[in-house]
């Protein structure tokens, strides 16, 4: 597991006895200071990690990091967004802009290419590699090709224009989180059409990660977290927020390969084990972003 800690980026490796291992990555591994914020496995198993003012990659075993000049810069109510589609292309969000990284060069997609002005505030590259960006006030966006852009917004039926997170359960299946509930969109003959999901109305989602049972699980105001079965509804809530932590927020949530959850929240890192409902450790520190690698 990769996590931002700090200023810094960390590797956790569990240990066959129980606890973890945590090895921090600063200065003497080219790690500058930065809220490192977003994470994503290439597919030559390289790991990309972007921070606010910098992006760097690791390559398969190595502990060092290797620095991408230029990096753009990161809008005012937005993290850091970061995700790479099935061919290697590197794409980032911007102020009002998606960034391309591919062959050695930048490229800059935005109002001249077709995509709506807008804070771009999540990234998402679905099954079929089209993608998905949600913006601030301008709804959910789909990248068909070069300059050409499938926009949705409450007029299409989502519940909200602004978009904070994506995912991806299907080639004809996306899940939105918007600022005012969760909304399902779904492909037919006549493109795509968007409905809100059943008992997710008037929650603010912020993150959503699907486990290997097809379960969703979303990060809702007030500290809390939900499981929440497709079609159907919650079935599942965990409270993190409390009386020590009042204000505790859930910003990232990513289920690993043994069906755990790990949480990223304002006052750290919780991780829950398969079926069970109590929290294993918590690590403080953490920035917004975890991700899974091959060495981690």
């Amino acid at each position: 597991m990769w996590v931002g800690c700090g200023t810094q980026i960390c590797r956790m490796r569990e240990r066959e006895g129980g606890g973890w291992d945590i090895e921090r990555l600063g200065y003497g591994e080219g790690v500058g200071p930065d809220l490192w914020s977003a994470f994503a496995e290439d597919p030559q198993g390289r790991m990309w990690v972007r921070g606010l003012r910098q992006l760097v990659y690791f390559r398969p075993g190595e502990a060092v990091a290797r620095a991408i000049a230029g990096a753009p810069e990161v809008g005012d109510r937005a993290q850091a967004w970061l995700t790479i589609d099935r061919n290697g292309r590197v794409l980032l969000s911007g102020r009002s802009a998606l960034v391309e990284w591919r062959g050695g060069q930048w490229r800059k997609i935005g109002t001249r290419n077709g995509l709506p002005d807008g804070e771009i505030l999540c990234l998402l590259v679905d099954r079929e590699g089209s993608t998905w960006a949600g913006l601030f006030g301008k709804g959910l966006v789909r990248w068909i090709g070069e300059e050409h852009w499938s926009a949705y917004t409450r007029a299409d039926g989502l519940s909200h224009s602004i978009v904070w997170a994506i995912e991806s359960v299907g080639a004809d299946e996306v899940y939105a989180g918007t600022e005012a509930g969760l909304d399902v969109g779904r492909r037919g003959v006549v493109g795509w059409t968007w409905r809100p999901a059943v008992g997710i109305e008037r929650e603010t989602v912020r993150s959503i990660a699907r486990d290997r049972d097809g379960m969703l699980w979303l990060a809702v105001n007030g500290g809390r977290v939900l499981r929440y079965r497709p079609g159907q509804g919650v079935v599942e809530e965990r409270r993190l927020r409390t009386a020590e932590e009042p204000m505790l927020s859930v910003r990232t949530l990513v289920v690993d390969g043994e069906g755990g959850l790990w949480v990223a929240t304002s006052a750290g890192g919780y991780y829950f084990a398969k079926g069970s409902s109590r929290a294993r450790r918590n690590w403080r520190g953490l920035s917004h972003a975890l991700a899974l690698g091959r060495g981690g």
